[in-house]
């Protein structure tokens, strides 16, 4: 009587498992169907368990394959770029832990009490990026989960009581906080990108001088003109940093990961501003509606698409000159 139990449990196995992306390992799902009916041959039913259990495991099976193919044609380039990008995303947080805490310095604390509700992600993100340096490579992922998960939930609040400045910063942030919590869950990754950046220090520090003069030089210099400094300095070191990356395996991995984060804030500033344009997008609005989160979600995914496929080209052109 265990048999055709059995068979249909494995049918069952088999037609979760037809969702793992195609080119895996050929004799993976066997494998897994083989542990699951083992440890379970002594049952007549499978629990909700193993099939949560079988669902993660797709899941977890897709974000690998994005992770080896998603950034650039080359796996050895970006994993070399999810290791540097586990201590740099994290790192690129500090900007808000920053203004949070000139905030926290220039206002009454009963304001930042009952006006500032994200006091606490940002200090544990400031916690978090200070543990991706030093310390155990296990404790930056829990505390980047704990602030994930809270500014998660205030920016849906947000949209629901339709705070618009929330919203429009907050869904590029989240978006960074998703990415960064995602590759410090591996702990040998996160030390991989420590010992990156010790490697390449000096190139490090250039760029932690170059993001401060970025944003400190505008308040010393103001305007060139009727051009402010600090969107043009910010769109020359774009430019720079894009065509000095795709030059190199690691740099296009980099380059298409981070500009899709950076036009994240673009869509949502633009979105909020008005600087979307054109009034299909409705962009004064209190509530985001689904042509503001089209708005907020084209110009990401349109962006990683292009820098992707300009990636490719050029990954092809290196093959055939070498």
């Amino acid at each position: 009587m265990t048999a055709p139990v059995s068979d249909a449990r494995e049918l069952r196995y088999r037609r979760i498992l037809r969702l793992l992306p195609r080119g895996g390992p050929a004799g993976r799902a066997d494998e897994v169907i083989a542990v699951l009916l083992a440890a379970h041959e002594d049952r007549r039913r499978s629990g909700p368990a193993e099939t949560f259990a079988l669902f993660g495991y797709v899941g977890r099976t897709w974000l690998r394959a994005v992770g080896e193919r998603g950034l650039s044609p080359d796996p050895a380039a970006n994993r070399r770029a999810a290791a540097l990008l586990t201590v740099l995303l994290p790192l690129t947080l500090l900007f808000p832990v920053a203004r949070t805490a000139v905030s926290v310095a220039s206002e009454p604390w009963s304001f930042l009490v009952f006006n500032r509700d994200d006091l606490g992600v940002w200090a544990g993100w400031g916690l978090a990026a200070l543990a991706t340096v030093v310390g155990p490579a296990w404790l930056p992922r829990w505390l980047a989960l704990a602030g994930t998960g809270w500014f998660a939930v205030l920016t849906g609040l947000a949209m629901v009581d339709g705070r618009t400045g929330f919203v429009s910063t907050g869904f590029a942030y989240l978006l960074v906080q998703l990415a960064a919590s995602g590759l410090l869950w591996d702990p040998d990754r996160l030390r991989a990108g420590r010992a990156l950046l010790r490697t390449h220090l000096v190139w490090v520090a250039g760029l932690l001088t170059g993001v401060f003069v970025l944003f400190a030089l505008p308040f010393a210099v103001g305007t060139i003109g009727p051009v402010t400094l600090s969107p043009l300095l910010l769109t020359l070191s774009l430019v720079t940093l894009t065509v000095v990356g795709l030059g190199y395996p690691t740099g296009r991995a980099l380059v298409t990961a981070g500009l899709p984060l950076f036009a994240a804030f673009v869509a949502g500033h633009g979105w909020w501003m008005g600087i979307s344009g054109v009034d299909f997008f409705s962009p004064f609005t209190n509530v985001p509606g689904w042509a503001e989160m089209v708005w907020l979600l084209v110009l990401p995914v349109g962006t990683w698409l292009a820098v992707r496929t300009l990636g490719g080209l050029l990954a092809q052109r290196d093959r055939r000159t070498t």
